[in-house]
Protein backbone atom coordinates (compact mmCIF):
# COMPACT_ATOMS: atom_id res chain seq x y z
CA UNK A 1 0.00 0.00 0.00
CA UNK A 2 0.83 3.54 -0.37
CA UNK A 3 1.92 5.39 2.78
CA UNK A 4 1.14 8.95 3.22
CA UNK A 5 3.11 11.59 4.82
CA UNK A 6 0.62 12.65 8.27
CA UNK A 7 2.93 14.42 10.11
CA UNK A 8 0.32 17.67 9.75
CA UNK A 9 -2.29 16.16 11.06
CA UNK A 10 -1.40 16.66 14.62
CA UNK A 11 -1.73 20.19 13.88
CA UNK A 12 -5.73 19.83 14.42
CA UNK A 13 -5.28 20.17 17.75
CA UNK A 14 -3.33 23.05 18.01
CA UNK A 15 -6.69 24.84 18.58
CA UNK A 16 -6.71 23.39 21.84
CA UNK A 17 -2.84 23.22 22.44
CA UNK A 18 -1.53 26.15 21.10
CA UNK A 19 -3.38 28.18 23.56
CA UNK A 20 -1.65 26.72 26.35
CA UNK A 21 -4.17 28.55 28.69
CA UNK A 22 -4.40 23.66 26.25
CA UNK A 23 -12.69 15.68 33.05
CA UNK A 24 -9.25 14.17 34.08
CA UNK A 25 -9.95 10.54 35.27
CA UNK A 26 -6.92 10.03 37.29
CA UNK A 27 -5.30 10.73 39.98
CA UNK A 28 -2.25 13.12 40.69
CA UNK A 29 1.14 11.28 39.66
CA UNK A 30 3.32 9.84 43.07
CA UNK A 31 5.56 12.98 42.32
CA UNK A 32 2.64 15.56 43.21
CA UNK A 33 2.46 15.09 47.10
CA UNK A 34 0.50 18.34 47.64
CA UNK A 35 -3.14 19.21 46.17
CA UNK A 36 -2.56 20.77 43.28
CA UNK A 37 -4.38 23.84 44.47
CA UNK A 38 -1.49 24.05 47.03
CA UNK A 39 1.61 26.33 47.04
CA UNK A 40 4.13 25.69 49.55
CA UNK A 41 5.90 28.65 52.09
CA UNK A 42 9.41 27.24 50.03
CA UNK A 43 8.24 27.76 46.31
CA UNK A 44 6.79 30.76 47.39
CA UNK A 45 9.28 32.22 48.76
CA UNK A 46 11.59 31.11 46.02
CA UNK A 47 9.78 32.01 42.97
CA UNK A 48 8.24 35.50 44.29
CA UNK A 49 11.16 37.73 43.13
CA UNK A 50 11.77 35.75 39.74
CA UNK A 51 10.38 38.03 36.53
CA UNK A 52 8.01 36.74 34.27
CA UNK A 53 10.36 35.55 31.77
CA UNK A 54 12.33 33.43 34.66
CA UNK A 55 9.18 32.35 35.43
CA UNK A 56 8.25 31.21 31.82
CA UNK A 57 11.07 29.68 31.76
CA UNK A 58 10.37 27.87 34.93
CA UNK A 59 6.85 26.58 33.84
CA UNK A 60 8.53 24.93 31.09
CA UNK A 61 11.13 23.32 32.95
CA UNK A 62 8.66 21.79 35.70
CA UNK A 63 6.61 20.72 32.71
CA UNK A 64 9.74 18.42 31.20
CA UNK A 65 10.39 17.39 34.79
CA UNK A 66 6.08 16.37 35.39
CA UNK A 67 6.26 18.06 38.46
CA UNK A 68 2.45 19.52 38.42
CA UNK A 69 2.82 20.39 41.68
CA UNK A 70 5.86 22.83 41.34
CA UNK A 71 3.93 23.66 38.61
CA UNK A 72 0.99 24.94 39.70
CA UNK A 73 2.44 27.45 42.66
CA UNK A 74 3.52 29.45 39.08
CA UNK A 75 -0.35 29.77 37.66
CA UNK A 76 -2.93 31.85 39.55
CA UNK A 77 -5.20 29.88 41.46
CA UNK A 78 -8.36 30.27 39.23
CA UNK A 79 -7.17 28.46 36.30
CA UNK A 80 -4.71 26.10 38.33
CA UNK A 81 -6.15 23.02 38.77
CA UNK A 82 -7.91 23.30 35.30
CA UNK A 83 -4.60 23.79 33.31
CA UNK A 84 -2.93 21.23 35.22
CA UNK A 85 -5.84 18.48 34.45
CA UNK A 86 -5.17 19.54 31.21
CA UNK A 87 -1.39 18.99 31.10
CA UNK A 88 -1.67 15.66 32.42
CA UNK A 89 -4.02 14.66 29.96
CA UNK A 90 -1.82 16.08 26.85
CA UNK A 91 0.73 14.36 28.41
CA UNK A 92 -0.35 10.79 28.71
CA UNK A 93 -1.47 10.95 24.53
CA UNK A 94 2.09 12.46 24.33
CA UNK A 95 3.98 9.50 26.89
CA UNK A 96 1.44 7.24 24.64
CA UNK A 97 2.43 7.78 21.22
CA UNK A 98 6.27 7.86 22.41
CA UNK A 99 5.99 4.56 23.56
CA UNK A 100 3.58 3.49 20.49
CA UNK A 101 6.07 4.68 18.23
CA UNK A 102 8.67 2.53 19.98
CA UNK A 103 6.86 -0.81 19.50
CA UNK A 104 5.74 -0.04 15.94
CA UNK A 105 9.45 0.42 14.95
CA UNK A 106 10.46 -2.77 16.87
CA UNK A 107 8.20 -4.45 15.31
CA UNK A 108 8.15 -3.12 11.60
CA UNK A 109 11.40 -1.74 11.82
CA UNK A 110 13.05 1.84 10.56
CA UNK A 111 11.31 5.17 11.81
CA UNK A 112 7.68 5.45 11.70
CA UNK A 113 7.00 8.90 11.07
CA UNK A 114 6.24 8.47 7.07
CA UNK A 115 2.97 6.92 8.67
CA UNK A 116 1.88 8.84 11.12
CA UNK A 117 3.55 10.94 14.40
CA UNK A 118 1.61 13.06 16.99
CA UNK A 119 5.13 14.12 17.70
CA UNK A 120 4.61 17.73 17.07
CA UNK A 121 1.71 17.75 19.67
CA UNK A 122 5.14 18.62 22.01
CA UNK A 123 5.87 21.65 20.29
CA UNK A 124 2.16 23.40 20.02
CA UNK A 125 1.69 23.44 23.83
CA UNK A 126 2.45 27.32 24.27
CA UNK A 127 4.97 27.76 27.15
CA UNK A 128 4.55 23.86 27.98
CA UNK A 129 6.05 23.20 24.85
CA UNK A 130 9.34 20.70 24.54
CA UNK A 131 11.71 23.63 22.98
CA UNK A 132 10.78 27.20 23.65
CA UNK A 133 13.00 30.14 23.80
CA UNK A 134 11.69 33.64 25.22
CA UNK A 135 11.95 36.69 23.41
CA UNK A 136 10.68 39.49 25.33
CA UNK A 137 8.74 40.44 28.76
CA UNK A 138 6.60 43.98 28.46
CA UNK A 139 4.87 45.22 31.33
CA UNK A 140 1.74 46.89 31.82
CA UNK A 141 0.88 47.29 35.72
CA UNK A 142 0.36 44.34 37.54
CA UNK A 143 0.21 42.54 34.00
CA UNK A 144 3.13 41.31 31.95
CA UNK A 145 2.70 39.69 28.70
CA UNK A 146 5.78 37.42 27.37
CA UNK A 147 6.90 36.24 24.04
CA UNK A 148 7.93 33.22 23.11
CA UNK A 149 8.84 30.80 20.00
CA UNK A 150 7.69 27.43 20.05
CA UNK A 151 10.04 25.24 18.54
CA UNK A 152 10.75 26.30 15.31
CA UNK A 153 7.23 27.56 14.54
CA UNK A 154 6.19 30.74 13.71
CA UNK A 155 3.76 33.30 14.40
CA UNK A 156 5.37 33.59 17.92
CA UNK A 157 3.51 32.99 20.85
CA UNK A 158 2.60 35.53 23.84
CA UNK A 159 1.08 34.41 27.35
CA UNK A 160 -0.21 36.81 30.44
CA UNK A 161 1.22 36.83 33.86
CA UNK A 162 -0.46 38.58 36.86
CA UNK A 163 1.43 40.14 39.34
CA UNK A 164 -0.26 38.40 42.69
CA UNK A 165 0.84 37.78 46.63
CA UNK A 166 2.62 35.09 45.14
CA UNK A 167 5.04 37.12 42.91
CA UNK A 168 4.27 36.67 38.58
CA UNK A 169 2.46 33.93 38.05
CA UNK A 170 0.84 32.90 34.69
CA UNK A 171 -2.99 33.16 33.86
CA UNK A 172 -3.50 30.77 31.38
CA UNK A 173 -6.95 30.47 29.44
CA UNK A 174 -7.87 27.13 30.26
CA UNK A 175 -9.53 24.74 27.41
CA UNK A 176 -12.69 23.12 28.14
CA UNK A 177 -13.01 20.24 30.83
CA UNK A 178 -14.01 18.27 27.65
CA UNK A 179 -11.19 18.20 25.99
CA UNK A 180 -9.54 16.69 29.04
CA UNK A 181 -11.99 13.86 28.22
CA UNK A 182 -11.36 13.51 24.39
CA UNK A 183 -7.60 13.40 25.34
CA UNK A 184 -8.09 10.71 27.63
CA UNK A 185 -9.95 8.57 25.27
CA UNK A 186 -6.61 9.65 22.45
CA UNK A 187 -4.70 7.99 25.21
CA UNK A 188 -6.29 5.12 25.69
CA UNK A 189 -6.47 4.70 21.58
CA UNK A 190 -2.81 4.73 21.10
CA UNK A 191 -2.74 2.08 24.31
CA UNK A 192 -5.05 -0.43 22.69
CA UNK A 193 -2.83 -0.04 19.21
CA UNK A 194 -0.01 -0.16 21.31
CA UNK A 195 -1.31 -3.89 22.25
CA UNK A 196 -2.76 -4.72 18.85
CA UNK A 197 1.20 -4.37 17.17
CA UNK A 198 2.46 -6.97 20.69
CA UNK A 199 0.01 -9.00 19.61
CA UNK A 200 1.00 -8.88 15.39
CA UNK A 201 -1.35 -6.88 13.47
CA UNK A 202 0.51 -5.91 10.49
CA UNK A 203 1.34 -2.30 9.02
CA UNK A 204 -1.88 -1.72 7.17
CA UNK A 205 -3.73 -2.41 10.09
CA UNK A 206 -1.70 0.19 12.06
CA UNK A 207 -2.06 2.71 9.44
CA UNK A 208 -5.95 2.51 9.06
CA UNK A 209 -6.26 2.36 13.10
CA UNK A 210 -5.10 6.44 12.63
CA UNK A 211 -7.12 7.11 10.30
CA UNK A 212 -10.36 5.47 10.90
CA UNK A 213 -9.36 6.28 14.81
CA UNK A 214 -6.54 8.41 15.85
CA UNK A 215 -7.50 10.99 12.89
CA UNK A 216 -11.81 11.05 14.28
CA UNK A 217 -10.61 11.14 17.66
CA UNK A 218 -8.36 13.91 17.32
CA UNK A 219 -11.38 15.82 15.93
CA UNK A 220 -13.28 15.54 18.63
CA UNK A 221 -10.44 17.10 20.85
CA UNK A 222 -10.82 19.76 18.91
CA UNK A 223 -14.39 20.31 18.83
CA UNK A 224 -14.92 19.27 22.81
CA UNK A 225 -16.82 22.27 24.10
CA UNK A 226 -18.22 22.14 27.70
CA UNK A 227 -21.92 22.00 28.09
CA UNK A 228 -23.48 25.56 29.56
Amino acid sequence: MTVMKMQFLPLLLAGVLVSNGCDARSSIPAKTKAPIGHVSDTDRLADSSKSPAEVAKLLHDYHLDRDYEKLASLIVAGQRLGMVEFLMAVDRVIDGNAFLRQVAESRFGGPMSDAWDLTPIENNLGIFSAKIEVINQRFRGETAIVTFQEGDNVPLVRVRFDLTNEGWQLHPVVPPKAANVELEKLAGILADITGSIERGSDFEEYVNAFIYRMLPQMGRVLAARDEA
